[in-house]
């Protein structure tokens, strides 16, 4: 073997390795992404703690979501469902719980939205052991992984994360909690809300996502938070697009 063709063979040995590795990167890094920016209720939760059982303000109910409502508003829906299902069965709430799910359900179950059977059952699930007398906090772990997994179907990402953003922090503010009102999470949820594009949030409610995110962005913990007013922006959100 001639040294020049030595050398060819070394030089694309290196470059298939150099390309190997860009892909490897590449896959590591679109992973990573995808797993940062999942949001869920168990994680928006999670400051708080065993205190997110004492979050005031009760499940947000709004109208029940029958005939042709905007798309925008089962996706925002669902992710304030799954933060109220969250909170009634870790504060032992029975009653609050069958009331969500039967919510939960009922998004689930039009057939336009191209949810997954597994997933109606998932839920229908928990729903029966209740019905049978199972103490809510043993589904906990059931809720959390199905949310987990995802719900797939025909959810707009950005409503069904500012949903459960939303009502967590509605929920906190009632309580005068600080944690989900200033955490990283609400930072991100509420920048991509507001950016412009296509995913914008709705001009009407803007001005109240601007309020909370001036308040996400303080640097004293939380200590000069006006509770009621940021109340206030999460019920006019949430009037907004659940009445």
């Amino acid at each position: 073997m001639t040294e020049a063709l030595r050398g060819r063979r070394t030089l694309a040995w290196g470059i298939l390795a150099v390309g190997l590795l860009w892909a490897v990167g590449l896959l590591v890094y679109h992973q990573r992404s995808a797993a940062t920016s999942e949001l869920t209720a168990v994680a928006l939760l999670e400051p708080l703690g065993r205190r997110a059982a004492t979050l005031g303000g009760g499940p947000w109910t709004g109208r029940p979501l029958h005939g042709e409502p905007r798309q925008a508003e089962w996706s925002f829906k669902l992710g304030v469902s799954l933060v109220d299902l969250r909170l009634a069965l870790e504060g032992g709430d029975a009653a609050a719980a069958a009331g969500t799910l039967r919510q939960i359900l009922a998004v689930l179950d039009r057939g336009d939205l191209s949810f997954a059977p597994a997933v109606r059952q998932a839920y229908q699930s928990i729903l029966d052991s209740l019905r049978r007398g199972a103490a809510p906090r043993s589904q906990l772990g059931r809720a959390d992984e199905r949310e987990a997994q995802g719900l797939g179907g025909s959810v707009e990402p950005l409503l069904f994360d500012l949903g459960r953003w939303v009502e967590a922090a509605r929920r906190s503010a009632a309580a005068q909690r600080p944690e989900v009102l200033t955490s990283r999470a609400a930072r991100h949820v509420l920048d991509r809300a507001l950016a412009p594009g296509k995913d914008q949030v709705d001009p009407a409610v803007q001005a109240a996502v601007r309020g909370l995110r001036v308040s996400a962005g303080g640097d004293d913990g939380g200590a000069r938070l006006d509770y009621p007013r940021l109340e206030g922006f999460c019920r006019e959100i949430l009037e907004h697009f659940v009445p």
